[in-house]
């Protein structure tokens, strides 16, 4: 009988993910851990809840500046992505991205 690995998992949030340049340092912790059997918890990037929080608020008051702020966060995403991603890659999440900021400014409206 073999003994299976215990596995190494780690939960990183907010400043720990608050652009690529964190992302990347995500990853090389992760590569450094010992073991086959890792796993990552991810929480928002950072100060992403607070923003989404804060459309909800401009949306309900119907103060259109939402509507930019809905885009600034979608372009923040989109670069970490750019930053990241291999073009093959990149490109399923970017739609993925774009239809789910689509929903969102929708559900907003």
């Amino acid at each position: 009988m073999t003994m299976e690995s215990a596995w190494v998992v780690h939960k990183f949030g907010g400043t720990s993910l608050a652009d690529a340049k964190r992302y990347r340092r995500a990853a090389e912790i992760m590569r450094a851990q010992d073991g086959a059997r890792k796993a990552i918890v991810v929480s928002a990037m950072s100060k992403v809840t607070n923003a989404l929080l804060e459309l909800v608020d401009l949306a309900r008051a119907r103060d259109d500046k939402y509507v930019g702020r809905i885009d600034a966060l979608k372009t923040r995403h989109l670069e970490t992505a750019e930053a990241l991603l291999a073009p093959d890659s990149k490109q399923k999440l970017v739609g993925v991205l774009e239809s789910d900021f689509r929903d969102i400014a929708e559900i907003l409206r």
